[in-house]
């Protein structure tokens, strides 16, 4: 015991202490380094697996958001644009016949260009929006599955699930955000076209009444004055 006493009592413990925490030091900043490098793995994958599904799928929902949309907003502006100029035209009943013809034609025009609008700005936000989701989604799961001393083959599996989070994630923002963005778009779209398209319909419908009208006004007094000679002889 004394002689244990003797060694100990000439250990420097201080020396001791500062090489412990050296250790403990290198240590955790190696642990740090290899949590990030995971991470980063993680979130690189997820994000360009979240792209391409938010960008898939924002494409296919934006499109039918787009034209649904579209031809509803398109169909508003035409019935407006062409009753507007139909009564210019022609009256009250140019503006009936006009109306008519306008949310016919707006309609049409509205649901083609909705869905051209929607397809391409729900690809677009998709895409954007489904890499960031990805990027999160990637950065989550990695903090669940980190371990100390996780091996090079178990990183290799877990590489397909960061994908399949990152499809998810993808997935869910094309069918939420980028179906949105394409409903946005497409009415912008369809409300335009349908105003242009509904004003010239309406022009031409109520150009047709009038046209029509005036033909049988004729006709009728083209009858009159010649059962007037008629009468007169």
């Amino acid at each position: 015991a004394q002689l244990w006493k003797a060694l100990f009592s000439k250990i420097d413990m201080e020396a001791v202490l500062a090489e412990v925490r050296v250790a403990a030091a290198a240590s955790a900043e190696k642990y740090c380094i290899k949590a990030r490098e995971f991470q980063k793995l993680a979130t690189k994958i997820a994000e360009e697996a979240g792209g391409k599904a938010g960008e898939k799928h924002g494409e296919q929902d934006g499109g039918e958001a787009g034209e649904e949309a579209g031809q509803e907003a398109g169909e508003k502006a035409g019935r407006a644009a062409g009753q507007k100029i139909g009564e210019e035209v022609a009256g009250e009943e140019g503006g009936k016949v006009g109306g008519e013809a306008g949310a016919r034609a707006g309609r049409k025009f509205g649901f083609k260009v909705g869905r051209e609008a929607g397809l391409k700005m729900g690809a677009e936000v998709g895409r954007t929006e489904g890499k960031l989701a990805g990027r999160k989604a990637g950065a989550e799961e990695a903090l669940k599955l980190f371990t100390i001393g996780i091996t090079k083959e178990k990183v290799a599996v877990l590489k397909r699930t960061f994908q399949e989070v990152g499809t998810e994630a993808g997935k869910l923002v094309g069918r939420t955000v980028a179906r949105e963005a394409g409903a946005v778009k497409g009415a912008e779209e369809g409300a335009k076209f349908g105003l242009e398209q509904g004003r010239k319909a309406g022009f031409n419908a109520a150009k047709g009444l009038r046209d029509k009208e005036g033909k049988q006004i004729k006709e009728e007094a083209a009858e009159v004055a010649e059962r007037t000679g008629k009468e007169a002889g």
